[in-house]
């Protein structure tokens, strides 16, 4: 004589979260063979090992760049980041250099990051990744795609494009300070930006249009890899006050660096 189940209830109680089948049958007081049976032959669409391990991840962080945070860690991902296909599914990365790690803290708290931080014995790099389809098919939304030579700038709001801008800033840009001796050593300026085939000829088109930039040729930094050198006072004062407008979330080394600047250019 055939049992009757809670079919319906315990359909829905499957579906609500990632939860393993072995739970869901100790939760009804039934075996796990028959929670598989009752899925199966309803065509319940099984949770992977994947769904089961993405613990508290906010999976849909990026699904909409709508917060400074949201688009200054894309800038950051886009410039530092690593997309790849493992077994397991598809993983992001990112690694920063020991004085950056409470960027790497920052992330992992932010995003409810379920795995360890990893410290890297060799250099004291810091890393976190984060395993899941969903959250890097956001990303990749955003231009932040396998490949850092096909990675493009994204279609966010203008108002938090400068958050964008300087999270690219802090992944591969930089701020040169020297003397001068052609000037009374005085201190010499130039701010770089860095970045890869189209994002960064789309990069130099936006700065120019927004900040009326003075247009420079790209430097080729190696393979798909180019940068430009702002080195006009103007045009330094403008792309670290548009960067640093009403910013909360930065590397305070670039940022101590930027402040310097604008405090002997001004």
């Amino acid at each position: 004589m055939s049992k009757n189940y809670d079919t319906e209830n315990i359909i829905a109680r499957y579906q609500e979260m990632p939860v393993s089948i072995n739970q869901i049958a100790e939760e009804f007081n039934l075996c796990s063979v028959t929670i598989s049976k009752i899925l199966r032959n309803s065509n319940i669409k099984l949770w992977t090992r994947q769904d089961l391990n993405v613990g508290n991840l906010k999976v849909d962080f990026f699904k909409q760049i709508d917060t400074e945070a949201k688009a200054y860690l894309l800038g950051l991902f886009a410039a530092d980041g690593c997309i790849y296909t493992a077994n397991s599914g598809k993983l992001f990365s990112i690694q920063l250099q020991t004085e950056d790690a409470y960027m790497i803290e920052y992330v992992k708290a932010k995003l409810n990051a379920p795995r360890n931080i990893v410290v890297d014995k060799r250099d004291g790099s810091y890393s976190i990744s984060v395993v899941n389809d969903g959250f890097v098919d956001n990303l990749a939304k955003y231009g932040v795609v396998t490949g850092k030579a096909n990675r493009f700038l994204p279609d966010i709001a203008d108002h938090l494009m400068h958050h964008y801008i300087r999270g690219l800033f802090d992944g591969d840009g930089s701020i040169i300070i020297r003397k001068s001796h052609s000037y009374g050593q005085a201190m010499r300026y130039c701010v770089v930006l860095l970045a890869h085939s189209k994002l960064i000829v789309q990069l130099q088109n936006y700065l120019e249009r927004r900040l009326d930039l003075s247009h420079l040729s790209l430097n080729n930094d190696g393979s798909t890899a180019h940068s430009i050198r702002y080195s006009r006072q103007k045009d330094i004062i403008a792309i670290i006050n548009y960067m640093y407008s009403n910013a909360h979330l930065y590397l305070l080394r670039k940022f101590q660096k930027c402040k310097q600047a604008i405090s002997y250019l001004s």
